[in-house]
């Protein structure tokens, strides 16, 4: 019996519906995995971002420990340099002093200063710094590339001008300067003292305490540039946690 046409549109409209309904339930299948993976992803990614946050806001911390121990110790310097150079004028350089500068150009009185952040390194290897904001890429420019760069060179050159006194002037008259009666090797410091009124460590005096206050003012602009870091990084942190 032949069906009637209206029974072959019902037929063909049913065949259309149950195919149609395949197709809308594969479709929405594939849109809520899509969207299940990219809710996935985009939730690693900003995981990832807190815990680069977090470990750049703990690097800079530390640095900031460091600053701040680094900019005492300037201000020492500084303090004890102008205090030579005031108490050569009338030869009276006190024990203190000619202690603490002979222990500076011997080399006995290190310093050094490690800027480097390993979470920065391995962000900027791995490329996860590229996805913080413009903002706080530009914080961390100016302190890691700048700011610190320049401080690392300060300190580089305070160390080869300390190095290279100690080697063109204090180790060729060295041997004179210990006391000969002491048990052991010790600088005879009246002898030392004498030695200090010679105009060459006038000149390295001045020196130094020229280059250490450059080290002082770039130690504070460093600091304020961290300072606006951190608080980048905890805003930016607490925007991602929210």
């Amino acid at each position: 019996m032949k069906l009637s046409n209206n029974q072959k549109a019902v037929r063909f409209f049913r065949v259309l519906l149950r195919y149609g309904a395949e197709v809308l339930i594969i479709f929405i299948g594939i849109t809520i995995s899509f969207l299940f993976e990219q809710w996935r992803v985009e939730n690693q990614q900003k995981k990832e971002l807190i815990e680069l946050s977090e470990s750049l806001i703990r690097d800079a911390e530390t640095l900031k420990l460091k600053l701040a121990g680094d900019l005492k110790g300037s201000a020492e310097w500084i303090q004890d340099l102008d205090s030579i150079h005031a108490q050569r004028k009338s030869n009276r350089v006190s024990e203190r002093h000619l202690k603490w500068l002979y222990q500076l150009i011997s080399g006995q009185d290190l310093f050094n200063f490690d800027s480097q952040s390993p979470s920065y390194l391995s962000a900027t290897n791995s490329g996860m710094l590229e996805k913080l904001p413009d903002s706080i890429q530009h914080h961390i420019y100016n302190l890691y590339h700048v700011e610190l760069r320049y401080f690392q060179l300060l300190y580089d050159q305070q160390w080869q001008n300390i190095t290279q006194f100690r080697n063109s002037t204090l180790i060729s008259s060295e041997v004179d300067l210990y006391d000969k009666n002491a048990a052991g090797l010790q600088v005879d410091l009246k002898k030392f003292a004498q030695e200090v009124q010679k105009p060459v460590y006038g000149n390295f005096i001045l020196e130094i305490r020229s280059l250490e206050e450059q080290v002082y003012k770039i130690n504070e602009d460093a600091s304020v540039a961290l300072a606006k870091l951190i608080t980048s990084l905890q805003a930016y942190r607490n925007a991602l946690k929210s």
